[in-house]
């Protein structure tokens, strides 16, 4: 099944080309599953600059809110505030994913992978998702209590290999990324995943 997000980004492509349309439908997920997690509804012309900072605020962990401030201004916000009329259409967008509540885990995933593979955008290299089961099922054969990921880029095989082991709370998730967008990523990503024990520097 196609993602929404995709969808738009695809019928937006010349406006929003590659890594910058991207980014900014991966943070619209972001904002979407918080807002289904934490049952918040958004205004109609809730503007999207800084919104994620500004949701996160509340949120207890040095480490998050400083994930979702850098995710913030990696965002190319230039774009939309110089377009009025893309502005308004990623507003509507927003909207109407908020007005659906549909931002489950599960969703949030299914968008990520998808967005994380779209043409032309070049954030990171996504492991693929042939590959990632296999690595998950082979983990999955032994006990653990953590799952470290060196390099985790997304964290999207982590936590394959964590639902892979019964997605239990008790399994602690820990991964180191160089790259500071990346880590942002991953903060965000886990805690919208609802994985309770997460640390990524």
């Amino acid at each position: 099944m196609v993602s929404e997000l995709y969808l738009f980004l695809e019928s937006h492509y010349r406006q929003l080309p590659g890594e910058d349309g991207q980014k900014l439908m991966l943070y619209i997920a972001f904002v979407q599953r918080f807002c289904h997690k934490f049952g918040i509804e958004l205004s109609p012309d809730c503007e999207l600059e800084g919104l994620l900072p500004k949701l996160f605020k509340g949120i207890p962990g040095y480490e998050i809110k400083d994930a979702a401030v850098t995710f913030n201004s990696a965002m190319p916000w230039s774009i939309l505030n110089h377009n009025q009329e893309l502005l308004g259409d990623v507003k509507r967008l927003n909207s109407e994913l908020n007005r659906k509540n549909c931002a489950t885990p599960l969703w949030l995933r299914r968008q990520a992978e998808i967005l994380l593979n779209f043409d032309g955008a070049s954030v990171c290299a996504v492991t693929p998702r042939s590959v990632r089961a296999l690595i998950a099922v082979l983990a999955a054969q032994r006990k653990a209590r953590e799952i470290t990921d060196i390099c985790c880029g997304t964290f999207s095989l982590g936590i394959q290999v964590w639902n892979e082991m019964g997605s239990n709370p008790e399994i602690a998730c820990f991964g180191e990324e160089m790259n500071s967008y990346l880590c942002a990523f991953s903060r965000l990503f886990l805690f919208l995943c609802d994985i309770p024990r997460f640390s990524v520097s």
